[in-house]
């Protein structure tokens, strides 16, 4: 379902960026047939560089921040930092005759 939709969209998009499937296909690297079949939700093997590469040609591949955000230190995380911190100060010896 999911790749469907994706398909659908990037079919839109290319359109909207005056592409043909041909010219897609070149700026990609990816097999027209390939393409056509992914744009028309019978592809759903397509790779993660072939999708990456679609993103790149329709300018769209600085939403992948909003696809998986950073997230926010674990408190599992936190822990493993205050354990390594040091308990103390230490200072070097300094000799009493100087």
């Amino acid at each position: 379902m999911i790749v469907r939709i994706l398909g659908s969209r990037v079919k839109q998009y290319r359109i909207a960026h005056r592409l043909t499937q041909k010219e897609m296909s070149e700026l990609t690297g990816i097999n027209v047939v390939t393409l056509r079949n992914f744009e028309n939700g019978n592809a759903y093997n397509i790779s993660m560089n072939s999708f990456i590469a679609i993103m790149k040609v329709l300018d769209k591949v600085e939403r992948f921040d909003e696809l998986l955000p950073p997230m926010a230190m674990s408190v599992y995380e936190e822990e493993k930092i205050l354990k390594k911190r040091a308990k103390r100060v230490r200072h070097a010896r300094q000799d009493a005759e100087s």
